[in-house]
């Protein structure tokens, strides 16, 4: 009805009385305001992990890296929207706030492991094809017992589910596009962006216990 009325309708009004204005209200205006605060209150939420991945790591790069993966994300969500045939509802942006936190795990724990390698004398480049290498088995398995997890209902057929659907569609799909691009973008970024001023020589302190 929002379509018809939009695209058909209003203009065609608005055309034949030159000076009407529209005003959207009732459940659609609801609604763009509590996606409005939605994503204000993603934005905080990015900015407060952001800060204590800074703390964490001692490093204003390595975050940045971590968080990048969630753009890429809210992209496997949409498609996922697509794929399914579901329209994109506040349902649809809750689940990906909470699809957010979940794959900023998969960086985190791969960029842990990088800096340990790198603590235990490992040269750049290997610390980086090593640590994509031994964190691949658990990231992947986190995703996809997180996706196969949720797929009873994405499929199923209620009317009393179709109002969660949305949500697992974007956690679930957001979840799986991420740790692709975790294990591909993270390692290419650490790559580019990680080596510093003597990176490459050894640290002499060790770790208290290595990764693998």
């Amino acid at each position: 009805v929002e379509e018809v009325l939009e695209e058909t309708i209003l203009p065609k009004l608005m055309e034949a009385f030159p000076g009407v204005s529209v005003i959207v209200g009732g459940e659609e205006e609801e609604e763009e305001e509590a996606l409005a605060g939605l994503g204000e209150g993603f934005l905080l939420a990015l900015g407060a992990m952001y800060l204590l991945l800074v703390l964490h790591y001692n490093s204003y790069v390595q975050p940045i890296l971590i968080l990048s993966v969630v753009p890429f994300s809210c992209i496997g969500a949409i498609w996922g929207h697509i794929l399914l045939g579901y329209d994109i509802s506040i349902i649809s942006a809750i689940g990906i706030v909470a699809m957010a936190g979940v794959v900023v795990n998969d960086a985190l724990v791969l960029i842990t492991t990088y800096n340990r390698l790198r603590a235990a004398g490992t040269n750049h480049r290997h610390a980086i094809v090593d640590a994509a290498c031994y964190r691949f088995r658990p990231i992947l398995l986190t995703s996809a017992t997180t996706f196969f997890g949720l797929m009873p209902l994405m499929l199923e057929g209620s009317e009393q589910a179709q109002f969660l659907i949305p949500a697992a569609i974007s956690i679930s799909f957001g979840l799986l596009f991420g740790t692709a691009i975790t294990l591909v973008l993270v390692p290419g970024l650490l790559g580019l962006f990680s080596r510093r001023k003597g990176e490459e020589a050894v640290y002499k302190t060790k770790p208290d216990c290595l990764p693998y």
